[in-house]
């Protein structure tokens, strides 16, 4: 019984603790190592390069908004950038951008023609 009072009475002064110095501390102390990390990691991602997209036909087609056959004739008549993986013909997001965006490409581009019912 007396044993019980003594651990009684350890509680009762460990509640009465004013434990606020020691969180405050602790949330200092988590807040800097969070910032530490956070600033360590945008630092790396920043000198990370980003790696190039590469789409297949049916993404790059569908990318450029046009039929898979018009982008096989584009590449067979090297009108569009592409590369050879293998077998496999691939392009480069960022190529494809920059070759829609180029001068060259009205000039390189075929012409459509659009027919409206009637002969022309």
């Amino acid at each position: 019984m007396e044993r019980l009072k003594h651990n009684q009475l350890g509680v009762n002064q460990a509640m009465s603790l004013d434990l606020s110095p020691f969180l405050e501390r602790f949330a200092g102390i988590i807040a800097d190592a969070f910032e530490t990390t956070l600033r360590r990691e945008l630092d790396r991602l920043a000198k990370e390069k980003p790696r190039p997209r590469l789409l297949n036909v049916a993404e790059a087609a569908e990318f450029l908004r046009i039929d898979q056959s018009t982008l096989y004739r584009f590449v067979a008549d090297e009108e569009i950038p592409f590369r050879k993986v293998g077998t496999r013909t691939v392009f480069l997001e960022s190529e494809l951008l920059d070759w829609t965006a180029s001068d060259r490409m009205e000039a390189d581009r075929p012409k459509l023609t659009i027919r409206r019912g009637g002969k022309q």
